[in-house]
């Protein structure tokens, strides 16, 4: 009864005591306000101006604050349509109203300075350290001197310019008590925007803080959504996407302020579109999962995935060291990313204003995938110092490509790549490609390795590669052959075709500057050559490579036992050892060897010389070393010999082929002989060499001899009126020297022949040439020079019988017998009607001979009383022809005209003078011709006071006869002439031996 006595009292007293409170407040209020307002200004920095207040009395007092006005720190940042504040009694009479049991504020509108928004920074953010938990918890404690609940209802953020930052925001604050000492402050919040760009965006969250948790337990926990955000709304670069985006995040604060927590953000249906892509992008559904970790010591992103449908893309890591120091550090990791090369070419197609390159490398690819296995950033300069140079140095990374297939492009006639799968690690600037394979067309590569070093200089890379393969020829070449032209055009030009597929290596070192790739600096092609098979132009048949090693070097090519066969049953086969510097004029050789074996020269030969100029048959063997002098240019010396067995020999100077049984060719690096003993031409017997005494500066000379020869087997020498055929020498100057026991020029012929001749670019030169013939000699001279067809003739013919030359002629029966004598110097061009063009003089004299039935002579005698003339003992000349002691004449012509003055027979029946023309390209005469019997008084001629003794010395007697012949040789008219007066005739007559004798004695 005591108890429930003392309850009553106490009950009674608190009524007493709110009713007193109630009555103080009612009277009271502007006062009660004013203080509690002060209150928070004081320990909070923050003044509430109210328009107007109301006072509600119940269990607990509240008061209404209209239209109230915040400022902190002298500075308006809020206006809200009231303020609700609980105050308990309590309170109100102990501690001036605080703590506030409860605070409403409804409808605030926040307002943020713009300079605000424009400056602040990652430096502004406060250190999360055990000093800012400390501060937080400080604020905790102070917070609760204040108020021990918060509401806010319908919240909006605003700039200077009105711009909604939040449309909507509501939010409690409250503490409660968890267990006994801990009594945490419970956060939960949701907020809404309206606005265009980010309509229907919401974000919702909750979290506790305490200012004395549970020992290694946080200072805070919480929970932060969103949803509804149209990506719609979000336009940037050109680019405008759909699709809605979401997502959460868990944090915690320890109370040495290490903040932690995970992220989680999904996009539903993600599609790009806009000015800058041809066609939309569905990206599908993607996902990023994060953890994080921020202290004063390190920042660190973790646990970074993305992953697109479920599959992952890519993991990574993210770490600051020292966040809040200057001189911060940082590092990075990336790994799990998978690439699919098509997926990102049809992209990548879509996207407008990409530079050319990459689009044009985007339509040649077809397949493929790039995997990311790892890549690390650790650079060890701090972030302030961070250059092109620090990402260079500071990356590490491994990957692998599979399954490429691209084309190349059409500029480097390559076949499209299929399947190229390389693995490439990166480390300090240093790319490296490992265990490569490709098929390249038909090709294969097997081993591929190769470096490219990023650090040299700006813009360009050095690269080292490596590389084992099988290469088809026939697809390569003709990439292969674009590179060669640039350096040996004349190579590429004999190479027709490569047909094959050979095993190979290459190692190359070089420089890509820019986009630009270097022709390697330094590189070793080595290429396994059996199965090769060569087209070379002029060439009977493809060659066959049937064994040994190409290695190719910068200037160098280096041939290792490599055997070269026609590509034909048994012919015969080369093998080639040595090293070939190529070279734009002439290709140097050291220490080459050719070891040939029963090679067919009609298949071979084409190859090193025109065939025009010499050609063979038959099989060839022996060795020949080449080795070329220091100096660029010079041709390399040659040493060795080759020998050719059963076959025929065509030189292009020769009409026919030469048969052997035995040929060589020798030579010693200065010297080179070519010999044919024992040969036959046109089925005579013959010897010839060749032989260039001095490499150095080639002159060719030529030495045969033959048992019996017909001249006009050389090209090069024919009848001046024959038709003209192109003899071909070769491109050096000759020298020759020919002997024959017996030989033929056309009709004539001839023994004991010998003759020198020289060639030097078509000046040419027949000179020291003698035979004999119809019992006399013959000497002849011929010149020609390159401009023209134009010859000169030098010769003398002595005592040959002039009746063997005339039916060697085909002239039976001959019409001029005797011993023949002939000097002449003549010009031609033989290129045109000879005859017609013929100059010169020419000296003609025959002894002891016979004129013999000469269609001339003939009409001339019948016009003559021979009777008269002739004595018993004296033959008819028209039946038995003119003997004579001497029959001579000299003859100046041009344009096949000859015109002769003094043609004279001397004979025992008459003598016959002559003066007049004989025209040689139409075969016509037109002379004066005057005969003098062998009965003439000389008495006569002596009393002749004016020619004297020379008159009697110059002939045997008068003329009886004076004619004057014109006409066709085979058909001449014959008109005699009369004699007025012995003084015309001996003027217009005699004159002709007259002035043989003693010239300007008489003048016609």
């Amino acid at each position: 009864m005591r108890f429930l006595r003392v309850l009553v009292a106490v009950l009674m007293l608190a009524i007493i005591a709110s009713g007193v409170a109630i009555t103080l407040a009612l009277r009271n209020q502007k006062e009660i306000v004013a203080t509690v307002l002060a209150q928070i200004n004081q320990r909070t920095g923050i003044n509430i101006v109210p328009a107007g207040m109301q006072l509600s009395l119940r269990s607990h007092m509240t008061v209404f604050l209209e239209r109230p006005t915040v400022f902190f720190n002298g500075k308006e940042v809020a206006r809200l349509r009231d303020i609700r504040t609980v105050i308990n009694y309590h309170a109100l009479i102990f501690r001036n109203g605080l703590p506030l049991r409860a605070l409403g504020l409804d409808y605030p509108q926040v307002r943020i300075p713009a300079r605000v928004t424009a400056t602040v920074s990652a430096s502004d953010l406060p250190r999360l350290n055990e000093a800012v938990v400390k501060t937080v918890a400080a604020d905790l404690d102070a917070l609760s001197g204040v108020v021990r609940r918060i509401e806010v209802n319908r919240a909006t953020v605003v700039d200077e310019d009105n711009v909604h930052f939040v449309d909507r925001f509501d939010a409690t604050v409250f503490r409660q008590r968890w267990r006994p000492g801990v009594h945490p402050w419970l956060l939960s919040f949701d907020a809404g925007w309206d606005g265009a760009q980010l309509q229907g965006l919401r974000v919702a969250g909750n979290a506790w803080l305490t200012s004395n948790p549970v020992r290694g337990q946080p200072i805070s926990q919480g929970r932060i959504w969103f949803w509804g955000l149209a990506l719609e709304h979000v336009a940037f670069g050109g680019l405008a996407p759909s699709g809605q985006l979401w997502g959460s995040a868990k944090l915690a604060l320890s109370t040495n302020g290490e903040l932690g927590g995970a992220t989680d953000f999904e996009v539903k249906r993600l599609v790009l579109q806009g000015a800058r892509l041809s066609k939309p992008l569905a990206l599908g559904d993607l996902s990023l999962h994060s953890a994080f970790a921020i202290s004063v010591a390190r920042a660190e992103l973790s646990q970074v995935v993305l992953k697109s449908g479920g599959s992952q893309l890519f993991a990574a890591s993210l770490g600051v060291d020292q966040p809040y120091d200057p001189k911060r550090s940082a590092s990075f990791h990336l790994g799990g990313l998978t690439v699919a090369i098509a997926d990102l070419k049809r992209r990548l197609v879509a996207v407008r204003g990409l530079p050319d390159w990459l689009t044009n490398l985007a339509k040649r690819v077809d397949s493929g995938t790039w995997e990311l296995a790892e890549a690390v950033f650790e650079p060890k300069d701090p972030v302030s110092n961070w250059t092109l140079k620090t990402l260079r140095d500071g990356l590490r990374a491994q990957a692998t490509l599979t399954g490429l297939s691209f084309t190349t492009p059409p500029e480097l006639k390559l076949p499209p790549v299929q399947d190229f799968n390389v693995e490439m690690s990166y480390a300090a600037g240093s790319l490296k490609l490992m265990q490569g394979s490709a098929e390249i067309g038909n090709s294969s590569l097997r081993a591929l390795s190769a470096t490219l070093n990023l650090g040299g200089q700006a813009r360009k890379i050095a690269y080292d590669v490596n590389l084992e393969g099988v290469i088809d020829l026939a697809e390569l070449y003709p990439a292969a052959a674009g590179v060669l032209a640039r350096s040996q055009p004349a190579l590429v030009r004999r190479i027709e075709s490569v047909d094959g597929r050979a095993p190979c290596t290459l190692s190359a070192t070089g420089t890509i500057d820019g986009t630009s790739l270097r022709p390697p600096n330094e590189y070793v092609v080595a290429i396994d050559a059996s199965g090769i098979d060569l087209a070379i132009n002029g060439a009977p048949s493809k060659l066959a490579l049937k064994s040994g090693q190409v290695t190719i070097k910068p200037g160098t090519i280096e041939l290792a036992k490599l055997t070269i066969a026609a590509a034909v049953p048994d012919g015969g086969y080369a093998m080639l050892n040595g090293i070939i510097e190529p070279a734009a004029s002439l290709p140097r050789f050291h220490g080459f060897v050719v070891d040939l074996h029963q090679i067919r020269a009609e298949q071979w030969l084409p190859l090193v010389v025109d065939p025009s100029a010499i050609a063979a048959t038959g099989s060839v063997g022996g060795t020949l070393t080449l080795d070329s002098d220091s100096q660029p240019g010079d041709k390399p010396q040659v040493n060795g010999m080759l020998t050719m067995g059963s076959g025929q020999i065509q030189f292009g100077f020769l009409r026919s082929p030469i048969d052997t049984m035995s040929a060589t060719l020798t030579t010693d690096g200065k010297r080179l002989k070519v010999a044919i003993p024992a040969g036959q031409l046109e089925g005579q017997s013959v010897d010839l060499s060749l032989l260039v005494t001095d490499l150095a500066h080639p002159a060719l000379e030529i030495d045969g001899t033959s048992a019996r020869l017909d001249f006009e087997v050389m090209r090069f020498v024919r009848l001046p009126w024959s038709p003209k055929t192109k003899p071909y020498f070769f491109e050096v100057p000759v020298t020759g020297h020919i002997e024959a026991h017996e030989a033929n020029f056309g009709k004539l012929t001839m023994s004991n022949v010998k003759g020198d001749f020289t060639d030097d670019a078509g000046r040419w030169r027949v000179y020291n040439f003698v035979a004999s013939s119809t019992g006399g000699q013959a000497e002849l001279e011929l010149t020609g020079h390159p401009q023209d067809d134009w010859i000169h003739m030098k010769g003398r013919i002595a005592a040959m019988d002039a009746d063997e030359l005339f039916l060697l002629l085909g002239q039976r029966p001959s019409p001029l017998l005797g011993r023949l004598n002939v000097t002449a110097d003549l010009w031609a061009d033989t290129d045109v009607d000879f005859f017609r063009t013929l100059a010169g003089t020419a000296s003609l004299r025959v002894e002891d001979g016979t004129l013999n039935r000469l269609t001339l002579l003939y009409r001339i005698l019948s016009l003559i009383d021979l009777k008269a003339w002739l004595t018993a003992h004296l033959p008819d000349p028209r039946v038995s022809g003119v003997p004579f002691k001497t029959l001579g004449a000299d003859f100046k012509g041009r344009d096949g005209d000859f015109y002769t003055d003094n043609l004279r027979l001397d004979g025992a029946v008459m003598d016959i003078v002559a003066r007049g023309h004989v025209r040689l390209h139409d075969a016509a005469l037109n002379m004066r011709v005057g005969l003098v019997p062998f009965s003439t008084v000389n008495w006569l001629v002596n009393k002749i006071p004016l020619i004297g003794g020379n008159l009697a010395s110059a002939s045997s007697g008068l003329l009886a006869a004076y004619f004057h012949v014109s006409g066709p040789f085979a058909n001449p008219a014959v008109v005699p002439m009369p004699i007025t007066s012995v003084a015309e005739f001996v003027a217009k007559t005699l004159s002709l031996p007259i002035n043989a004798v003693a010239p300007n004695t008489i003048k016609p």
